[in-house]
């Protein structure tokens, strides 16, 4: 529900705009600014205080990798710049869940804090955890230029965290459950996800193959097979 007080500012040629966005007694969303329409390609200078404010909003920076985003918000923004080079800034407290989709986990964000600065959504050293309590710490970003072209570079150390959980093959050759120990990074470039990974798997972990022809594993290159004898 939005309750927005608008106003022609007629010495300024703008827009004030004072509003608020209310989700419920504990997600509100104050909005203090101006919008000015020109001439030339006009302005936008618009303060915004998260007071609970749901996440949801954020899918469209991560769709492309990311399921969907549940949780809340606390801190400032400001959405500010030319109607034309519209950019983010501010710092933001997160708690909430988010699911990766190319690796089938959900990981959640307790009181993690994300800085937004122009063309950049930052992760300092934030705490993630797996659905079972599991720990990783996350630092990249999301990077845009004036909220468009969106990639995204995201670098996990992970202890002992669920990296793969899929139940079944779906339309893919694997399925499987994988802990790891070590370092990710996943990157994200039009459309194309790049996910480099040094990991060790870990205990419970398992990851089942489908050779679904008699020639499927002589023909799968990015798979070495050999035995425990090999490795000796």
């Amino acid at each position: 529900i939005l309750n927005a007080d608008v106003k022609w500012n007629k010495e300024k040629k703008q827009i004030d705009i004072h509003a608020i966005a209310d989700d419920g007694p504990q997600a509100k969303t104050y909005i203090d600014g101006f919008v000015a329409p020109g001439p030339g390609p006009g302005y936008i200078d618009l303060g915004i205080r998260a007071d609970g404010t749901y996440l949801d909003f954020a899918h469209s920076f991560t769709s492309s990798f990311i399921g969907h985003i549940d949780g809340h918000g606390k801190g400032h923004a400001r959405v500010i710049g030319p109607l034309d080079a519209i950019n983010l800034t501010g710092e933001l407290v997160l708690n909430g869940q988010a699911y990766v989709k190319t690796l089938g986990c959900t990981y959640e964000m307790r009181n993690d804090t994300v800085r937004m600065v122009p063309n950049e959504i930052a992760f300092v050293h934030c705490p993630i955890y797996d659905i079972h309590g599991n720990q990783g710490i996350l630092t990249g970003g999301i990077h845009h230029v004036e909220l468009t072209n969106l990639t995204y570079d995201i670098y996990v150390s992970a202890d002992n965290l669920l990296a793969y959980d899929f139940p079944d093959f779906g339309d893919e050759l694997f399925y499987g459950t994988v802990f790891v120990q070590g370092t990710a990074a996943i990157h994200g470039r039009d459309d194309e996800v790049l996910i480099e990974a040094d990991v060790t798997p870990q205990e419970h972990s398992f990851l089942v193959y489908n050779a679904a022809t008699p020639d499927a594993i002589t023909n799968t290159e990015f798979i070495r097979w050999g035995s425990k004898a090999d490795l000796a």
